[in-house]
């Protein structure tokens, strides 16, 4: 019997965005290589492209690597699109939310034991930043997964109270 589940990386999507932060990049640098600048909003103006290809091109390389973007497992979701990993136990609420942009939206039992799961300082910050502006406690963009997303919702929410809700 299949105990995970898991969901692939949306190929079009991702391959766009992904050549696109490297397209990006790639003509940034050659045009900083060209004539350096050094002044604060030259650097921050030059940073844009680098922060989009820290977050598109590992997509991108999870995907050529065949690495789903989340996987179901009896203990935990673990989400490729952004690294990160919520154990069961500690999800009070799975729902689907926005339209235009939609999101697996996951309501935490405890906040601090996710953010202190994540081992990279930097990382924790930034996952901290993203979350705050997304709803619920922590959220999965959809836009990045491929399948339909009321199905990824009831297939969350079956292995969530198939795992976990149980044992309560």
């Amino acid at each position: 019997m299949e105990t995970n589940a898991a969901y692939k990386f949306e190929p079009i999507w991702v391959s766009v965005l992904s050549i696109t932060a490297l397209v990006m990049s790639y003509n940034f640098l050659k045009g900083f290589i060209a004539r350096p600048s050094y002044d604060v909003p030259g650097l921050i103006f030059m940073s844009a492209p680098l922060v989009l290809s820290l977050l598109f091109l590992p997509m991108g390389v999870k995907m050529l690597l065949g690495i789903p973007a989340i996987t179901f497992t009896h203990d935990q979701l673990i989400d490729n699109v952004f690294g990160i990993k919520i154990d069961w136990e500690n999800v009070q609420n799975v729902r689907l939310s926005g339209s235009r942009k939609p999101f697996l939206t996951i309501d935490l039992k405890d906040t601090d034991k996710f953010y202190s799961s994540i081992n990279n300082p930097l990382k924790r910050i930034a996952i901290r930043m993203l979350f705050a502006l997304s709803p619920g406690d922590a959220s999965v963009n959809l836009a990045f997964v491929a399948g339909d997303n009321h199905a990824i919702v009831a297939v969350t929410q079956v292995y969530w109270e198939k795992h976990y809700q149980p044992n309560i």
